[in-house]
Order: C-alpha cells, then structure tokens, then sequence
C-alpha cells in the first residue's frame, strides 16, 4: 500500500523526476548525453496471455541515453491502477502508453518515443543485462525474500542430508527445522513492515471522503461498510475495493480522471459510474446499486461530484453486455471488486496478507510435522528437543495468523451488515 502513495515518476520540460518508497527523488536531465529517447517494447501474445499481474503484460518502456544504453526499465503493467483489472481481450484497446501517461511524461521530457513491434526479450542479452535500473514496484521488502530463499536452500541440503545419511544427523535435523522456521518467519515480517508503512487504512490528509450506501442486501457485509472507500484529494482521486486494494488516480496531467459519465440501461435504471481519462478512457468503475443506491445515496453521489469538479455525462447502455453483474465489460472485475463479496471470496482475495499459511504453504506444515517428535526427549537431547522448538513455532507462525484472519471474518467482517446509512465527509 505504501507503494500506491508514494512511487512516483514525474517529468518537468528536460529532467525526468523518479520518486522511491522512502520519499528519496532522484533525477535523470535530457542533456548532457542523459536521456535521449524512449523505446516501447510491446508485450507478445503469450506475454499478453500471462497472469495480470506479470510485469510485462503491458509491455517494457526502456529510456535510453544517447549511445542508445538503458538507463531505465518501466514494465508499464505496474504503472497504473487498472492494469490487473483489464481483461485479456481488451487489452489490445486499452490505448495503454496514454492510459499509463507514458505518452504524456516522454511529450513533458522532449524526447522522441519509438514503439519495436518486438518484445524486450528479443533484443541481444547485452541489451537485456545492461546495468540500467529496472522500475519494478516491489510489495514484499527485498531483505524478506533473498532471507527466506536462502533458509529454503538450507532447509533442503540439511533434509537430503536426514534422509541420505547411515546414522542419526541431529545437527541437520537442527538445521532442516531453523531453515523451516524462517519461511513463516519472514512472511509475518513482510507483514509487520508493510503494515507500519502504511498504518492508515484510510489515506490522511484533508479531501471529501464517501463511503458505500448499497440498497438493502443480505449481500451487503460490515467489510463492504468498512473498506471500500473514495477520497478526493487535491491531486488525487483514490478508491479503495472490497478488498483493501487502492487505486490512485491523478487529478492532473496528460493521464489524469478528466470526466464522470453514469451509465444506465435502456430503462432508466443506473446501473454504474464511470472515472474516466482523455478519450473516455475508463480508468474505474462503481455499482450504482451497491456506492448510491441506499438511503442518502443520492445526496453522497452529489457531493462526490462537487468534489471532484468535473462534467458529468449519461450514457445509456445497449450493447449485449450484462453491466449489471459486470460481464463483458473491460473493468468487470473492478467492478466487482468494488461491491459486496461473497464472505468465502473476501477470505480468499484478503488473506494473503495474513500470514504464511494465505500463501498456500501448508505443506510447510507437513515438514514440521516431522520434527515435532523433537520435543519428546526434552532438554537431554539439547539438538533434537531445539529442532522440535523450532517444528511448534513453525506451526504457531502458519496456525495463528491463518486462525485470526478466518475468526475475524466469520464473527465480524463478513456477516451481514444492518442497513445504515454512513456519512460522507470533508
């Protein structure tokens, strides 16, 4: 979340402004043999077929300096908020170097910008490997990811070593059980880091806040009374789904939200609203039903619309989609994920954030399972009883995180919530 706030890449007429996580800018000028031009490497079909969240699904704009060397790697898949929201077959119309605002940075930059109708992986390994620095957007610290890969390096050579050798190896045996232990060690640490990072589940700072005001539901949950959110900043526009996952949009620039339009169907019913860039590009969307549809929804969809300033339009929708429910639209899961969600889809899509066991690593439990036996001895064998120290705090670090994450959803989140009407606020 931290990322979302603070990441930044910004451009004045001849210097290119690169803001990181910790608040430090650095800067790149045009002259002097700095950046020359910029090269968009365009994604392949099995590129544009991976995950969403695969770096290079939008494709790679690589800025290069004037002997044509990378000096920056940008996977535009990263840079900007609706990228893992596209589906795959409206990629190809998604005008994605406007939407991202790499179109509008390189015209601020006064650099030209050339589009290879060939993938960055096609161009010679020197080109690929040079020292230039890749823009990637890291969520889990890198300190985390190099320490658990390492202890699983550990935790395999010292279990071969078990099982491979004649006689009893307590002192691998020790060692298989610590390298286990860190795996979940390291993810409870990820979690920790990124939650002082970004304590406010709500971005501070002074902006209209608006809240849900669904229709009455029994779908209608205390998580989707309590998460999703828009807060309208001076520069910014941030919406945040049922999930806790912001979305930062800019109120200014070449990419900028520059106009709301509310579909309805063909019988005057809303069915949802539409933040939308240059070119009525849909940048996100909101359910009528589920953000205005209540009780005051009207009067919280008014004050949105004060504060954000911009030219509302109606549009009507008679194409064979079923907006309704989000299909065949291209931010249907956007949409979807800014209504309520089934209580068994939020502990899916939130508790990967909770704990080693969200991760799908309950196999680790299985490998700890085997030095439990450890604690049987006690302190007389100090190796075998400290292996079995290691197997319980394993299963406490997967066990208990997994345990709150599911208590805290059954008994509150995701029970049905009584109709209420929350208030929007400046």
């Amino acid at each position: 979340m931290d990322i979302v706030r603070r990441v930044r890449l910004r451009a004045e007429p001849g210097v290119l402004f690169r803001t990181d996580r910790r608040g430090r800018e650095r800067r790149y000028e045009t002259a002097g043999g700095g950046l020359a031009a910029v090269r968009y490497f365009s994604p392949v079909e099995d590129e544009k077929g991976k995950e969403p969240l695969f770096p290079e699904r939008w494709g790679t704009a690589v800025f290069e300096d004037a002997e044509g060397r990378p000096v920056l790697q940008i996977p535009l898949a990263q840079w900007f908020p609706e990228a893992d929201r596209l589906g795959t077959l409206f990629l190809d119309e998604a005008e994605h170097l406007d939407r991202s605002g790499l179109s509008g940075l390189v015209r601020e930059l006064g650099i030209p910008l050339h589009t290879e109708a060939k993938s960055l992986r096609d161009m010679p390994s020197a080109y690929q490997r040079h020292r230039g620095v890749y823009v990637s957007l890291r969520a889990v610290p890198l300190f985390c990811e190099l320490l658990r890969g390492v202890s699983m390096l550990f935790f395999i050579a010292a279990f071969i070593t078990v099982m491979v050798s004649d006689g009893p190896s307590e002192t691998a045996y020790a060692v298989a059980s610590g390298s286990l232990f860190v795996v979940p060690a390291t993810l409870v640490l990820s979690s920790v880091v990124l939650r002082r990072r970004a304590p406010d589940r709500v971005p501070p700072g002074p902006g209209l806040l608006v809240r849900p005001i669904p229709e009455p539901s029994p779908a209608v949950t205390h998580r989707f009374l309590t998460v999703p959110f828009v807060k309208v900043f001076p520069d910014y526009v941030v919406l945040t789904d049922s999930t806790g996952r912001e979305s930062w949009f800019a109120r200014e620039g070449s990419a900028a939200v520059s106009q709301v339009t509310v579909v309805s169907d063909t019988e005057g019913e809303k069915l949802a609203v539409e933040l939308q860039g240059p070119g009525e590009q849909v940048r996100a969307m909101l359910p009528w039903r589920w953000w205005f549809g209540g009780t005051g929804g009207e009067r919280s969809w008014k004050s949105l619309v004060d504060a954000l300033g911009l030219p509302v339009k109606h549009r009507v929708e008679e194409h064979e989609t079923d907006m309704a429910h989000s299909l065949g639209v291209p931010l249907g899961a956007d949409m979807r994920g800014r209504a309520p969600l089934a209580p068994k889809d939020a502990r899916s899509a939130t508790r990967s954030s909770e704990g080693a066991a969200a991760r799908g690593e309950w196999v680790l439990l299985l490998f700890a399972a085997i030095f439990l036996p450890g604690l049987g001895p006690g302190p007389d064998d100090l190796v075998l009883f400290l292996a079995g120290v290691f197997s319980a705090l394993t299963f406490l670090l997967i066990l208990i995180p997994y345990a709150t994450h599911q208590l805290r959803s059954r008994l509150r989140l995701d029970r049905p919530a009584a109709a209420h009407e929350p208030e929007s606020t400046a």
